[in-house]
């Protein structure tokens, strides 16, 4: 009977020597006894991992991060090639952008419209590249980091405005909200949304810009602190509404003009549409414009620059080429007051479907071979 009891001990202390010396049973002992108490923490995290290295799921874990490590490397990449071809800053931190605030702010009170560029660090912003920067810190304030934010360059103006009158009071969770939706939108789309919807109405673009600038600027002059609300009181019809904030930038690829070009005698051109160019000029020998495609070729209904010789294809005729916009093409054309043929103001390709004829390229060979001429 004695030995039996022996037996009993010898055997009972073994499992539990075997218990305490096995790290996969000890920890998950461990996270039962905590998830019981409601006590999740991060360690249970790293108890998961380490428990699905012992059942073979640790290449599926692996395989998950190198994807992810991957898809940052991409956006890095991505990242890398919009900084080299604008040209400016990869990152600024948020102390900078609550700085372009006020600059902003001061416009806007003056001339009660959003300004076309904002300068940061000595390089101009476009307002819906700093509608970006204005979304991404509040949305990183409001969550109390400190996070730079990545610029994002070549995000568009929306194609359609909406919105209406707004007037009253959000409180912060109401604007940190209206402002991740517009990170977002941009994020996804690469654009300004037309209007953003919130209590107090459909807040139109060039509104939703001045009321995430005003947050900012209430927090530079607030030591950095966010408000607790944000209070709008602009018209439909207001001034700031109307006017559109474009601005063209000089990209690294763009093309250079014979410094022989005459100067003399240009038309200029401004647009009646909100998707029209931004820069339009002409005169008997060249063509020269910053507009979207209107024919297709690009494969993106960006801004981009344009210059041909003033030289109808059909006619064998020069300087009989006109600028035309219309409800049929919002974004302009070149069009030869003879034969009436008309072409994309960026590509020069001729608007019909079978056998188009181009317009005569003017320009160095970057922009040239962008589009596979």
């Amino acid at each position: 009977m004695k030995d039996k009891k022996i037996i009993y001990y010898i055997i009972a202390i073994f499992i539990l020597i075997s218990i305490a010396t096995s790290p996969v049973l000890a920890e998950n002992f461990k996270v039962e006894n905590k998830i019981t108490n409601g006590e999740i923490n991060k360690q249970n995290n790293i108890v998961v991992v380490k428990a699905a290295t012992t059942n073979g799921s640790a290449n599926n874990f692996n395989s998950s991060n190198n994807s992810n490590i991957n898809n940052t490397n991409k956006t890095s990449s991505n990242n890398q090639t919009k900084t080299a071809e604008y040209g400016g800053p990869e990152k600024l931190n948020q102390t900078e952008i609550l700085k372009a605030s006020v600059s902003v702010n001061k416009y806007v009170v003056k001339y009660k419209k959003l300004p076309n560029k904002v300068n940061i660090k000595g390089y101009d912003f476009s307002i819906p590249e700093y509608a970006y920067l204005l979304s991404k810190t509040i949305y990183y304030k409001y969550n109390k980091k400190d996070t730079e934010i990545i610029v994002k360059y070549g995000v568009n103006n929306p194609i359609k405005l909406t919105g209406t009158k707004v007037k009253g009071k959000l409180n912060s969770k109401q604007y940190y909200a209206y402002a991740r939706n517009i990170m977002n939108h941009i994020e996804k789309n690469n654009k300004i949304p037309n209007h953003v919807n919130t209590k107090i109405g459909k807040i139109q673009y060039q509104t939703a810009v001045f009321g995430l600038n005003k947050i900012l600027y209430w927090s530079h002059r607030n030591k950095n602190k966010m408000p607790s609300s944000l209070t709008l009181n602009i018209a439909k019809n207001h001034k700031m509404n109307k006017a559109i904030p474009r601005y063209t930038r000089q990209l690294s690829f763009t093309f250079q003009i014979n410094p022989n070009m005459p100067i003399e005698d240009w038309i200029t051109i401004q647009t009646s549409y909100f998707c029209g160019p931004t820069q339009t000029l002409y005169n008997t020998k060249y063509l020269i414009s910053t507009g979207r495609c209107s024919c297709g070729k690009t494969g993106n209904y960006k801004y981009h620059e344009g210059s041909f010789k003033n030289y109808c294809p059909y006619c064998k005729i020069s300087g009989t080429m006109i600028y035309e916009e219309g409800p049929t093409c919002p974004e302009g054309m070149w069009v030869c007051t003879k034969c009436d043929a008309d072409f994309c103001l960026v590509t020069g390709k001729e608007h019909i479907i079978r056998s188009p004829k181009y317009l005569t390229v003017y320009i160095t060979g970057l922009f040239f071979n962008r589009f596979g001429f």
